[in-house]
């Protein structure tokens, strides 16, 4: 029963919820997700500690980055469809989901410059 009501805790929080919604989709540095949600380091902790504690996070830790990613994608997708959860009728999950985006594409862009930018100095 502990198990239910960790979970349960889990999804009583406007926030875990926010940080579920975009796990969802997307496996998120720890450090791009404080910047999305606005909120300290501490803070995030704190919760992503409880979503993982209650078995709906995985986080791995590679070098200094740490990547946080859901466990339960079917589970999830049944809760946010189940209660009408997603991006597209939350504001803040959708304005969530388009900051990702939009850091995740500055990211790519800036790869793929470096990539170019490495390509033209083997063609020399």
């Amino acid at each position: 029963m502990n198990s239910l009501v960790s979970f349960a805790t889990a999804l009583s929080d406007p926030l875990r919820l926010r940080i579920l919604c975009l796990l969802k989709e997307h496996k998120v540095e720890f450090g791009v997700l404080r910047e999305i949600l606005a909120v300290s380091e501490n803070d995030l902790a704190r919760h992503v500690k409880l979503l993982i504690d209650s078995g709906l996070l995985k986080a791995t830790k590679t070098g200094t980055q740490a990547k946080i990613k859901h466990k339960h994608a079917s589970l999830l997708d049944k809760i946010f469809t189940h209660f009408k959860i997603s991006p597209k009728t939350e504001a803040q999950l959708g304005e969530d989901r388009n900051k990702l985006l939009q850091i995740q594409d500055k990211k790519r862009l800036k790869t793929g410059t470096k990539v170019a930018a490495k390509r033209a100095a083997k063609r020399k």
